[in-house]
């Protein structure tokens, strides 16, 4: 994925999380959740005027789970 960084919250970097967030370039923040009923990851556009980049520990694509892998796939079509 060119240009597309995933991050977690810091408070969330020491424990497995199903909350991620995305953002490309200068684009906006999106934050995906796992949703326990369906196991379907639900994105929400975040306003990023509100976040600082000291909330956010940088995320590994290897750490993500498959089935993000390919949400954030389907969202970012180049």
């Amino acid at each position: 994925m060119n240009g597309v960084r995933i991050y977690i919250r810091n408070e969330l970097a020491s424990v497995a999380t199903d909350t991620f967030y995305s953002r490309k370039g200068g684009g906006p923040v999106y934050r995906w959740c796992l949703n326990q009923n369906s196991f379907a990851w639900n994105c929400s556009r975040l306003d990023s005027s509100q976040l600082t980049t000291r909330e956010f520990f940088t995320a590994s694509w290897k750490t993500l789970p498959e089935s993000l892998q390919k949400r954030l796939a389907e969202h970012y079509l180049e």
